[in-house]
């Protein structure tokens, strides 16, 4: 289960304090770094966001059964909201893609794109995005890398989830090699990182 969102601690918001990692105080922004990990269960795997450091299972976030070319994983990090916020300024990832396997052969193009989400209820709205640059792989190898992501002025409100969808592009594939993305909070470099910016109240 995912941490809550904003605990108490740095920001005075009428009765209630939320804490930052770090803040940007001359451009009122406050840094709340979120870690994308999966949790499996009896029905399946399941991906999160949490403020903390947990165990993820499985390590990687792969394709589901079935898919094929060009879109490989289509996946969201969820976490719900627990206290109202506005979100604005310049959010930063860290990534870590890939191909993971034994395999070999020709070069397989490979690129992900990370959308910033707000889910109320039953409506999606889409925030912001980003793109990586593109690997090209002949065998199983990684990229780690950092995005950063302009993120306009969005309010969520108590019960909203904040969902960060990652989109893997390839542009083909091999039967012993799989397209996949490293998200081990526990390990620091293969984590997947988002340190989201929050407006603070002075």
């Amino acid at each position: 289960m995912a941490d809550q969102l904003l605990p108490e601690v740095y920001r005075k918001s009428g009765q209630e304090l939320v804490n930052y990692d770090f803040s940007d105080v001359a451009n009122g922004v406050g840094f709340i770094l979120l870690y994308g990990s999966a949790t499996t269960d009896s029905v399946g795997v399941d991906y999160v966001l949490n403020r903390s450091v947990t165990t993820s299972r499985p390590l990687y976030v792969y394709p589901r059964a079935g898919w094929s070319t060009p879109t490989a994983i289509d996946e969201d990090f969820d976490i719900t909201v627990t206290k109202d916020m506005i979100i604005q300024g310049i959010a930063t990832i860290n990534i870590k893609f890939g191909q993971i396997g034994a395999g070999s052969g020709a070069a397989i193009n490979e690129y992900v794109v990370c959308k910033l989400r707000k889910y109320s209820g039953t409506t999606e709205t889409e925030v912001a995005s980003v793109q990586t640059e593109t690997g090209s792989f002949t065998g199983a190898g990684t990229i780690r890398t950092q995005l950063q992501m302009d993120v306009p002025k969005t309010h969520y409100k108590v019960g909203d989830i904040l969902r960060l969808t990652v989109i893997v592009t390839v542009s083909s594939s091999l039967a012993s090699l799989a397209p996949h993305i490293m998200c081990d909070p526990e390990t620091s470099a293969d984590t997947f990182k988002l340190f989201l910016p929050v407006r603070i109240d002075i």
